[in-house]
This record gives C-alpha cells, structure tokens and sequence, in this order.
C-alpha cells in the first residue's frame, strides 16, 4: 500500500501549478480510525486542487465515478458534508455501503457552499452543468 498523504505531496511538488486528480491501480491507505494503516478509495487536501483516487479495490463504474466526484469536490474546497440529506460530499467512515447510499448529487448546503467558493468562475459552472 501506498502512504496517499506522501503521494499527493509528491504530486505537489511535481506539479505545483497545475489540478491534478490522478486515479491509480495501486492500493492507497493513511492513518485514521485508530490504525495505522487503513486502506482507502480516495484522497484529497481540501482547496488544493490535487487528489488521488485508487480502483484497485473498486469494481463498479458507479462506484468510481462516486469516489472521483467526490475526491474532486474535496479538492476544490468541498469538506465533508454534515447534512442530514443524501450528498456526494458525505464521509464514506470506510464504508463501500455508505457511498452507494451517499448519492451521486451534492445536498442544497453544499451547493451553496461551492456557489460561495467558486464565485465568479463562469468556466467552472460550465463545466458542472455537465453533471446536471
């Protein structure tokens, strides 16, 4: 397993002006839940347009594009969602079963939220409308 944290710094430094989401068949883990070593689908720094996603355990096209939106939601300034509604931005708590129930839309808190963070970006709207 690969340190996703050293990962995504090393991306960083590789490409210090530049977005990147990369996707990756190697296995990614960080410390959390008390272990030292926990296997994850993604990661991401909020607001610092990098994230890393990993199908190696990932076996449905739905599922990925869930973990990919999500990682990306996160690298554009997204947090976790604390709404009580379904939302792509909800933390999975390393659960496969949570993020098929998560949805693949972000709630009307989170909207607003990125409205607020991507303000005046006309190009960025653009692009969501895709997902609409």
């Amino acid at each position: 397993r690969y340190k996703a944290d050293v990962v995504l710094r090393e991306i960083q430094r590789k490409f210090p002006k530049n977005a990147v989401l990369v996707l990756s068949s190697k296995e990614i883990a960080m410390n959390k839940h008390g272990y030292y070593d926990w296997g994850i689908l993604g990661y991401s720094i909020v607001g610092k347009e990098v994230g890393l996603v990993s199908t190696k355990k990932i076996k449905s096209k739905a599922l990925l594009t869930n973990v990919t939106l999500h990682e990306f939601g996160h690298s554009i300034g997204l947090p976790h969602c604390s709404s009580k509604l379904a939302c792509l931005m909800k933390d999975a708590r390393g659960s496969g079963e949570r993020i098929r129930k998560q949805g693949k839309r972000l709630c009307k808190p989170c909207k607003v939220l990125l409205t607020k963070i991507k303000q005046g970006d006309e190009g960025f709207f653009r692009f969501l409308d895709i997902f609409n």
